[in-house]
Parts: C-alpha cells; structure tokens; sequence
C-alpha cells in the first residue's frame, strides 16, 4: 500500500512540475449567428513506466444562434473544464495536481474580461463601468468558476499571424459554425500532425524545465512520410509524388495531401474518409 501511495505521489511531482497549454478560438457567422468555438490542449502524463508523455486534446462545438464574444469564451470554459476532468478521472487524490495552465487566445475580450474587467464587475454586482448589466453574465460566471483553483496564465496572441495551433483552431471553430465539422485529434504529441515542425518559444527561461512553451514552425523540409490522394471518393496512399501526381494532375477535383509521419497519414486518411462519407473513427 505504501509502494502505490510513494508512486502516486511521484506521479503527483511529475505532473505539476510541467504545465497545460491551452489554444482557443471562437467563430460566429453573423453577430448574432451560427457559431462554432474549438480548443487545443496539450497535456502531461506519465505513464505506467513512469515516463513522460504530452497528450494532445481537439475538442469542438456549435450553436445555432450565437455570437462570437460568446463562442470566445465558451471555448475556454469547455477547455478548462476538459482538463479538470481529464486529471479527475484518473484518480480523485489527483485533483491537486492539475499543472499550470496557460489558455492562449486571439480575443482580446476574452483576454481582458477574465484578466481584468471580470474584477469590477463582481464587485459591482455584474454591473460594468456605465451602470450596465454586463453582456455575457451567465458565460463569464462559468468561466470564472471553471478557472477557480486552478492556477491559469491568460495570453494575448496575434490572429492569423502564422501561428499553427492559432490556425487550426480558428479553422476547427469556422468549420463547426458551418455545420461541417470535422475530425478532432486525441492521441499522443509524436502522433499529432504537426508534432515535427514545433519549436521553442517564449523568453528561454525554461531551459532544462521539460515545459511545454512549443509553438508551430511550418516550413516542411525532407523526405515526406507518404502522400494521399482522393479522386472521386476513391482514396489511396502513394509511397513518393510522382506516383501522386500521375493519379491527381489531369483529374478535375482530385486533391492530395503530403503526409510527414504516421500519424499525420492517419489524420489525413480521417478528413478524406469523412468528405466522401465513409467516416471511420480514429483508434488509440
């Protein structure tokens, strides 16, 4: 007994000495309209061999009726709220462990609501500066209860500015607002499509720490692992571009894609399959 309580614990170490980070976006067609709002999670495990794994999280969804103030802030209620389920779930004595969060966002509504204005309000009974019933009241409740007792780092990140994750969460929340949807990620970092083109960022003060501070360099170089294509729902993996290129160059709406691991070829296969509606479901 005393051996699993010594393992919990250095399970409990190894979690909270790395952090959570967190990429949200929300969309609105229409102000109001249909909505859609999406997050990427990257979390620490450890394994039962007592290694370390980062595990990445794509979660999404929609309304009907909406605005995107709305969609910004729903994307991180439901981010914060996946992650402390996600600890909770594997044991309760964990709950403690959940590692720092950092929540990046492209809205600065979201950004300072939460950071600053969310003060005044409460204090003023959820009135703003003007004498006004704040907008959004039963949103930011939530949210602020979701963030209670976990300790988050809200970031300001440039929109559309080159930024992989930044994109692909803006592209997952249009998607969603559209009613398309689209194949959502879960699985292991080295697994994850874009897990070779990341890099450090930030001000280099976690030299050595095994923090998670990586953001997307996607200049793609080398030798690709595979390359799909689909022509007229007809999908097959080719092992180099020639062979790509002779079945897609003289076919009106083919399309392919390059592939640059395992994982990324499975993803591919994923939104190929789900566009010709044959959707499969990703195992791991």
């Amino acid at each position: 007994m005393k051996r699993g309580r010594d393992n919990i614990a250095k399970f409990e170490d190894r979690v909270s000495s790395r952090e959570v980070i967190v990429f949200t976006d929300g969309s609105s067609r229409g102000n109001p309209g249909k909505g859609g709002w999406a997050a990427i999670i990257f979390m620490p495990k450890v394994d039962e061999k007592g290694e370390l794994k980062i595990l990445v999280r794509e979660i999404a969804g929609r309304e009907d009726h909406t605005t995107n103030n709305r969609m910004e802030i729903s994307a991180a209620i439901n981010a914060l709220k996946k992650i402390g389920s996600c600890f909770t779930a594997r044991k309760a004595v964990l709950v403690s462990a959940i590692p720092p969060i950092k929540v990046y966002s492209d809205s600065r509504y979201l950004i300072n609501g939460i950071t600053k204005w969310i003060h005044g309000w409460k204090k003023n009974g959820w009135r703003s500066s003007a004498k006004q019933d704040v907008l959004n009241k039963d949103l930011w409740e939530i949210l602020d209860a979701a963030a209670s007792g976990k300790n988050v780092v809200w970031l300001y990140m440039a929109g559309h500015a080159g930024n992989y994750f930044n994109d692909r969460a803006d592209a997952l929340a249009t998607s969603f607002a559209d009613g398309k949807g689209a194949p959502l990620f879960t699985g292991v970092l080295e697994d994850y499509p874009a897990e070779k083109y990341f890099r450090d960022f930030g001000s280099g003060d976690s030299k050595g720490s095994g923090e998670l501070s990586k953001v997307i360099n996607i200049k793609r170089s080398g030798r690709a692992y595979s390359y799909i294509s689909t022509v007229k729902g007809d999908i097959k993996i080719h092992n180099t571009w020639r062979d790509c290129e002779d079945r897609v160059r003289t076919v009106s709406g083919a399309r392919f894609k390059r592939a640059d691991s395992a994982g990324e070829e499975t993803f591919i296969l994923e939104q190929f399959r789900s566009e010709a509606g044959k959707r499969t479901h990703l195992k791991f």
